[in-house]
């Protein structure tokens, strides 16, 4: 049984601890650091830190894509309501409301 199967496992923490200097693990540091970046490529990451790690990766990654459609719904939601209403209770929030509703149980 391994204490640390994860350090074990990853080249980057052994290439950085032996000093070497390693291309792949260059253009995955530069992914991580773009802030524009949504995504990091999952195959680079399987490389330095295998599967389960990327498993972890990839499902974010399909996470983050489904969860963009309800935020930018919420935004122009929003928007409409500081622009058209100037109560609290309107009907853009009932219709959100719904929607979210369907999208939590489908």
């Amino acid at each position: 049984m391994e204490i640390f199967p994860l350090y074990n496992k990853a080249r980057v923490i052994r290439a950085a601890k032996e000093g070497h200097n390693d291309v792949r693990q260059s253009k995955l540091l530069a992914q991580i650091k773009e802030w524009t970046r949504l995504y990091v490529d999952v195959d680079l990451i399987r490389e330095f830190y295998g599967d389960e790690v990327a498993m972890y990766h990839s499902w974010m990654n399909h996470l983050l894509k489904w969860l963009m459609i309800p935020s930018l719904l919420a935004v122009v939601v929003t928007v409409f309501d500081n622009f058209l209403y100037t109560d609290e209770n309107s009907p853009l929030n009932a219709v959100y409301s719904l929607i979210m509703v369907f999208w939590g149980t489908a």
